[in-house]
């Protein structure tokens, strides 16, 4: 008796899979984003509804909390069964569509509770980034992952105006050169460039079978080979001054980016427990998210110049990241997550170590793929 490998979706409401009784050619498509940054994980899943079943009798209710995963049986090889877990997410959107009728239902990692939509206005003294990151954490029912050796600086005053709360702590993560990943309720905290330090953990080879289309982007416009911050100090009137230059050779970079910030004199480094990469699996490779584990570097912070050369460096960083990016559209594999490095060889002017930005997981008519946008590691920044 021969065993075919197979694939699908799972989309749960308290506990039951609502996909499960439903006959497979019904489940239209099944796709799963994952995201490093700036945006929640989302899925969307399209179901066909011939007997108008969805429309008449059932319908989940807009902000119910859902769990979703991707699995995989006898996928590569016989007994190769794995599971993606996307982790929890809360419905966003339903619609109905029709002849013929289709329901579409869209879930995302950000919980309706306001911390993306309202406009929220605070302030602190002598307060650090995770100290805030924890009170805003609590508030909306989430927990902190603190997966960076970096330690958050104690700043003299910090202010929230009229800012949603994960966009006040997504721009306070990145002045201070980290991201923020809001996954299975947590608020992940992290450094790209410790992740990209890390070494690739999958290889893509040209011509390899599991590879279904590919494209590179080499780009100049708005890549820098320098970038300067400077700012005058609200406690003492000092001009800070800080920059960080791209040291590669071969780079065809030019100019430099200029930045005017807020560069706070009295801080120190906060001391606090090393982030363990995240709690639950996600499937074989790291195990929850961030897929890596990273412990907290409890060092004093360096003084304002330092530290505004550290933020000239997150700058630079920001820019030169979009400078080589690649789409891939493989063979589907639940273990290709966002934050992973992957090593690229035979592809010429295009090998090396490239970060994995985001996924994207589908399961439908044309059986399970998983793409994958990337952009090429930095080296020293």
């Amino acid at each position: 008796m021969m065993v075919s490998r197979y694939a699908s979706g799972e989309l749960s409401l308290g506990g039951l899979n609502i996909l499960a009784g439903l006959p497979s050619e019904n489940v239209i498509a099944f796709s799963y984003e994952d995201h490093t940054d700036d945006q929640g994980d989302s899925l969307i899943v399209e179901i066909a509804d011939p007997s108008r079943t969805w429309m008449l009798n059932y319908c989940p209710k807009k902000g119910s909390e859902c769990t979703a995963k991707v699995k995989v049986s006898n996928w590569t090889t016989l007994g190769d069964s794995r599971t993606l877990d996307c982790g929890s997410l809360w419905i966003d959107e339903i619609s109905y569509a029709g002849p013929p009728n289709v329901v579409a239902v869209k879930a995302t990692s950000i919980p309706p509770d306001g911390i993306k939509g309202e406009q929220q206005s605070d302030g602190w003294e002598e307060t650090s980034l995770r100290q805030i990151a924890e009170e805003k954490a609590k508030k909306h029912g989430l927990s902190v992952v603190w997966a960076t050796k970096k330690a958050p600086p104690v700043e003299a005053r910090i202010d929230q105006n009229e800012t949603p709360d994960i966009e006040f702590l997504r721009d306070k993560a990145k002045d201070q050169g980290l991201n923020v990943k809001l996954f299975n309720k947590q608020l992940i905290f992290y450094s790209e460039e410790e992740y990209e330090a890390q070494p690739g953990v999958f290889t893509i080879t040209y011509g390899g079978s599991s590879i279904l289309s590919f494209m590179f982007t080499s780009r100049l416009h708005d890549t820098y080979q320098k970038a300067e911050v400077s700012s005058v100090s609200p406690d003492t009137g000092n001009l800070v001054e800080g920059e960080f230059e791209d040291k590669d050779p071969a780079s065809a970079k030019r100019g430099t980016t200029r930045h005017n910030i807020r560069v706070e004199d009295d801080s120190e480094g906060e001391g606090g427990e090393g982030g363990d990469g995240g709690n639950g699996e996600r499937g074989k490779v790291g195990g929850g998210y961030p897929p890596y584990g990273i412990e907290i570097d409890t060092d004093a912070d360096p003084a304002s110049n330092e530290r505004a050369k550290e933020k000239a460096k997150h700058h630079l960083r920001a820019k030169n990241k979009r400078e080589k990016t690649a789409t891939f559209r493989m063979f589907g594999n639940p273990d290709y997550l966002s934050g992973l490095n992957v090593d690229l060889v035979g592809f010429g002017l295009f090998d090396g170590k490239w970060f994995i930005e985001s996924t994207v997981h589908e399961v439908g008519s044309n059986g399970y793929q998983t793409e994958l946008k990337l952009h090429l590691a930095l080296e020293g920044y």
